[in-house]
């Protein structure tokens, strides 16, 4: 029935080292960062947050431009993808796919409507949006008749695995349609499109850079992740725990997740906890992947 598997990383690190091909992306990237700043009363303001939403957006663009080119280059020419968005993000996310020199472009926009209203005034938002990117050989030979409005039921609010986490039905119609080979995503959150994939008998890869948020989707895929990113385990003055964590541009970073021992680290992850040493932040072992 397929096969899922989970990495733990930023997918543009991860992915060149999987030496895998996709077929079909789907993509819920942190998307409401892109125009970010799109209200304001008065004069000044209305200056002031539209400096605030170009920077938004052009750094959005820049980001996802680098994060699409990695995903280009493990995908096969031929594939396709859906990537959910908004009605201020459509604009940057083409421009980002562009941007990436891929051959890969946005042709189409779909609607999902949620079936319940949301927040905004005078109306409030039923809706979101997804973007079709099709591959520079994409050639369609599916079905005559898939309208580009998905109706699947969602309330708004706080759902059981992750704040953004899409409904398992909605991704199921999306990869029943629409995905053919090896399904990539890149920002699986808490694994709702592994779910889907799993449901459907699709082999699916998923990539999260939240140690917390993906402990989530291992447990309810019932799969072991594998470290993607030079890792370390930090103990605190203190306390009895440990506390994963990554390397960044700047420094270490902090999972937002604590651990009991390194022993829970080793299961969990499937890796070797090495020796404690200590630097200038304190006490520290290294986390090699087995």
């Amino acid at each position: 029935m397929g096969d899922q598997r989970i990495y733990l990383g930023s997918c543009s690190d991860v992915l060149p080292s999987l030496g895998t091909r996709y077929g079909f992306v789907i993509a819920d990237p942190p998307y409401s960062r892109a125009g970010g700043a799109h209200t304001s009363r008065g004069a000044t303001a209305r200056v002031n947050a539209h400096s605030a939403s170009v920077g938004s957006d052009q750094f959005w663009e820049h980001w996802f431009s680098a994060q699409w080119r990695v995903i280009a280059t493990v995908s096969e020419p031929w594939a396709c993808g859906m990537v959910f968005c908004d009605y201020r993000t459509i604009g940057s996310l083409e421009r980002a796919l562009l941007a990436s020199n891929s051959g890969w472009s946005i042709s189409q926009c779909a609607v999902w409507d949620r079936g319940s209203i949301g927040l905004g005034s005078p109306m409030r938002s039923q809706y979101e949006m997804l973007a079709f990117a099709r591959g520079p050989d994409f050639k369609w030979s599916g079905r005559k008749d898939i309208a580009n409005v998905f109706r699947c039921d969602w309330p708004y609010g706080t759902h059981p695995h992750h704040p953004s986490e899409k409904p398992v039905r909605l991704l199921k119609d999306i990869l029943q349609d629409f995905a053919s080979g090896r399904v990539l995503d890149p920002f699986c959150g808490s694994g709702s499109s592994g779910i889907a994939a799993r449901e459907l008998g699709m082999a699916w890869d998923g990539v999260e850079q939240d140690a917390g948020t993906l402990k989530i989707a291992a447990e309810r895929l019932g799969r072991r992740v594998r470290l993607c990113a030079d890792t370390v385990l930090r103990r605190r003055e203190g306390e009895s725990g440990v506390y994963l964590m990554n390397r960044q541009r700047h420094g270490w970073g902090e999972y937002a997740i604590q651990f009991r021992n390194a022993e829970e680290v080793e299961v969990f992850y499937h890796v070797t906890v090495g020796g404690w040493d200590s630097d200038e932040h304190g006490d520290f072992a290294p986390v090699v992947a087995a």
